[in-house]
């Protein structure tokens, strides 16, 4: 920057870019802020989701072992139904 003589002044020059470092700060700190809410969002959002994977988790055990229980029934039955085939013949 100069003045009316043409004469940079070296002190608006610092002046001018301590002012462009603090509107530089100023949005990163904003943006920062913006991520930290984004960032809380998805923490209780994975939060809330937790218990309802544990439950999922414990429904899908339970039906594998009823899927287990039934095979072994179905197994049982053909098992007598030969029985009862080889008998009726």
């Amino acid at each position: 920057m100069s003045d009316s003589s043409g004469i940079v002044n070296p002190s608006s020059h610092l002046d001018s870019s301590l002012v462009e470092l603090q509107n530089i700060i100023e949005e990163k700190s904003n943006q920062l802020t913006e991520v930290d809410v984004k960032l809380e969002a998805a923490l209780k959002e994975v939060a809330k989701l937790d218990p309802q994977m544990e439950m999922n988790r414990k429904l899908l055990k339970e039906s594998q072992i009823n899927c287990a229980h039934l095979e072994n029934c179905l197994n049982e039955a053909r098992a007598e139904a030969r029985t009862h085939l080889c008998a009726a013949n």
